[in-house]
């Protein structure tokens, strides 16, 4: 990727850089030849996530609701995210609120396209936050939760 955007700068949080280490088969000063900075825990997670341009999910394995893509809508980042990723989120579209991407190249062109188009970038952040306004609040989830509830009754 660094190739086809010589300024692209990596940001990581949460613990476990020796595993990312690990996985990247990279050490710590070659982390800083490829702009990769692990920052790992940190205090004011949601400044962290709003002081970059882009939110990446590269989730290669797992299931269950990805809480971190839609934390990121809430904060009107736009996100790009695997597959695996967006079929665990029903109202998630690519290029409509989110980018979708799997192999290194369509990661690379996705992080271009979104750094580079202002207009597709303002559209997907405000489309993904529109869509945790909408459907992943807590006011749809607790009539849900009562609906379920008064019919055992």
């Amino acid at each position: 990727m660094k190739v086809k955007i010589p300024e692209l700068n990596l940001w990581l949080t949460g613990q476990g850089e020796d595993r990312l280490l690990r996985v990247l088969k990279l050490n710590r000063t070659s982390l800083k030849k490829e702009d990769i900075h692990s920052l790992g825990f940190v205090e004011d997670i949601n400044a962290t996530i709003t002081s970059k341009q882009i939110f990446i999910s590269p989730t290669i394995m797992g299931s269950g609701v990805r809480l971190k893509i839609l934390h990121a809508f809430s904060l009107g980042m736009p996100v790009i995210c695997t597959s695996i990723d967006a079929k665990s989120l029903p109202y998630l579209k690519h290029r409509e609120n989110v980018m979708v991407a799997n192999t290194p190249g369509e990661w690379a062109n996705a992080i271009n396209e979104l750094l580079h188009d202002q207009i597709l970038r303002e559209k997907i952040s405000n489309n993904a936050r529109l869509l945790v306004m909408n459907y992943y609040n807590w006011d749809r989830y607790m009539k849900e939760v009562m609906e379920v509830y008064n019919s055992l009754q």
